[in-house]
């Protein structure tokens, strides 16, 4: 899996509120409506927080990864206990898609996988689509691609099982960049 497209998403999100908060503040200094400076402020806290939920999400993520290699041998022998749950290769894990857009940029990609049955799943979902109903529309391609986002979301989001992520993830590996340079952790 790559993760410099995780790096860009995040750097999008977090660019985007430092423009809304430049705007905020040069539309009060000109003296500019309330309304546009409402508007700015709206969608410079509306992408820091989808910046932070993004970032949160991949630092579980790597957790969650770490997880599951260091316990591989007992989940395939006999299960472990995670979050109250008995997490096997059949085990099903469930992720909600984050879509961001601004202007022509559209980024899209998977919350943390979490346990289908687990505590923090509900959590997941609120957390996706309140970024991608916040930050998905603003792009040509997001009028598009958010909607039927918010669809996977509601149908209770995309899962695979334990087996085939840890698949995916012998197969593609997790490359970035970043990481090998030791820029990000």
């Amino acid at each position: 899996m790559d993760r410099d497209g995780d790096f860009n998403f995040t750097l999008l999100m977090f660019g985007v509120s430092a423009l809304g908060a430049f705007a905020l503040v040069n539309n009060v200094a000109r003296g500019w409506s309330i309304t546009s400076s409402v508007i700015a402020a709206v969608m410079a806290v509306a992408y820091l927080v989808g910046g932070i939920f993004v970032v949160r999400e991949h630092r579980r993520e790597d957790a969650f990864r770490q997880w599951l290699f260091s316990h591989a041998h007992a989940i395939w022998a006999e299960g472990v206990e995670y979050q109250g749950v008995l997490v096997r290769p059949d085990t099903e894990l469930v992720t909600f898609p984050i879509g961001v857009s601004m202007l022509i940029l559209r980024f899209s990609q998977p919350s943390c996988p979490e346990l289908a049955e687990g505590p923090y799943a509900t959590r997941a979902r609120l957390g996706t689509v309140l970024t991608t109903g916040t930050a998905g529309w603003w792009s040509l391609f997001g009028v598009l691609a958010t909607p039927m986002e918010l669809f996977v979301a509601a149908r209770g989001g995309a899962r695979i099982t334990v087996n085939e992520y840890m698949e995916q993830l012998a197969k593609d590996g997790v490359t970035s960049r970043w990481r090998q340079r030791g820029d990000l952790h």
